[in-house]
Parts: C-alpha cells; structure tokens; sequence
C-alpha cells in the first residue's frame, strides 16, 4: 500500500476558491451570501472558533455578523436588521441555564 500525502493547506485553497465562486454567483442572482452567529456566554474557543469563520467569509466573499450576547434576547436582537436569514447554525457548547 502506498501512503498518500493530504496537504490540509491545499485543500483549504481549493475549497475557498469553489466557495468564492459559488458567492459571487449567487451575488450575480441578486443574493447577499452570509453568515450569522449569535455567541450566547463568554466561552473563548468559541470566540476564536468565529473569529476564524468570520475570516474565511471575508476570504470568499460572504458578508458575516457575530452579536454577543449573555443570554439570549427579544426578536429585534437579530443579527442583519429585518433582512432574513436563510441558515440558521447552533454550535456548541451552548451554556447551561437556571
């Protein structure tokens, strides 16, 4: 059996120039692609977590908001306005509640 080399770098390039693409044609189609994150609690790996998303949708192209919150808010806390959100993404750990 021969070993095969995965260069993680390499595939990282490739992926971000496909999903370049893939925004700027759905910008063409009058789409805004984006990403939304609302951090609930002060967990730090999951602050460096989106910072690094953040980066890799300014690298393609994405719009992205992050709002911080300590606990979970009213409707108008929404990130991006009224303007409406296609995913919605919960990542984890989410913090305990009373």
């Amino acid at each position: 059996m021969t070993a095969i080399v995965i260069n993680g770098n390499d595939i990282a390039a490739a992926v971000r120039r496909e999903w370049k693409g893939r925004a700027e044609a759905l910008k063409r189609r009058g789409i805004l692609p984006a990403l939304a994150v609302i951090i609930v609690g002060d967990n730090l790996a999951s602050k460096i977590y989106v910072r690094n998303k953040v980066k890799a949708c300014c690298e393609v192209g994405l719009h992205s908001e992050v709002l911080e919150r300590q606990a979970f808010g009213l409707d108008e806390d929404r990130p991006h306005g009224s303007q409406p959100m296609t995913v919605v993404w919960e990542g984890m750990p989410a913090p305990a509640y009373d």
